[in-house]
């Protein structure tokens, strides 16, 4: 059984640091997996996976870091990370070429 979760714990809260913002969805996913266990009485098969984009992914990969995971890392399975905010690149240019040539 798959569950796919949106994130809430940082609507309207976004005016803080990213630490906090971080174990605030640290939090969530923690709580959300214990009424999974509470329900199950088991994380058999857990398969945890994240999906940002841009922004968001700072606040994923800081509550990844934070220590209240360390339990729950074993059952890390996916990170699909959107557009690269933090990379901290500034400017990316794409250019694609679509065989069009000058004589």
């Amino acid at each position: 059984m798959s569950h796919v979760v949106m994130s809430k714990a940082n609507e309207e809260k976004t005016h803080r640091d990213f630490r906090g913002m971080g174990q605030r969805l640290a939090e969530e996913v923690i709580s959300f997996l214990k009424k999974k266990h509470a329900r199950y009485g088991r994380f058999k098969n857990v398969k945890l996976s994240f999906v940002g984009r841009s922004i968001d992914n700072v606040i994923i990969r800081t509550a990844l870091a934070d220590s209240l995971m360390e339990p729950y890392r074993e059952y890390l399975h996916t990170y699909l990370s959107l557009f690269r905010v933090h990379t901290w690149v500034i400017y990316t240019v794409l250019t694609l070429d679509f065989g069009s040539q000058r004589s």
